[in-house]
């Protein structure tokens, strides 16, 4: 049967400190990340270019496979029906 451990008159209880392996602590890197892995990291984060296209209807420029904002037309029908005073 195992007794427990006085420990410097304290009690019974373990000891409770920054250096207690009791703890768990967080995840600490060991070395500077340089500058040159940091920027190998981030290499993907990027953001792509949004190619346009002109909407065959009115010519505006639109995102492909999008419906046209100033018109509303896609495919070649109109889907979304413009006021006269928004057009």
């Amino acid at each position: 049967m195992l007794r427990p451990v006085f420990l410097a008159n304290k009690g019974p209880f373990p000891r409770q400190g920054l250096l207690s392996r009791e703890y768990t602590t967080m995840a600490v890197p060991k070395k500077k990340t340089s500058k040159s892995r940091r920027n190998m990291r981030r290499a993907h984060h990027a953001l792509p270019n949004v190619s346009g296209i002109e909407c065959p209807n009115c010519g505006e420029q639109k995102l492909p496979h999008h419906v046209c904002g100033s018109c509303g037309h896609y495919d070649g029908r109109e889907v979304v029906a413009q006021s006269e005073a928004s057009a």
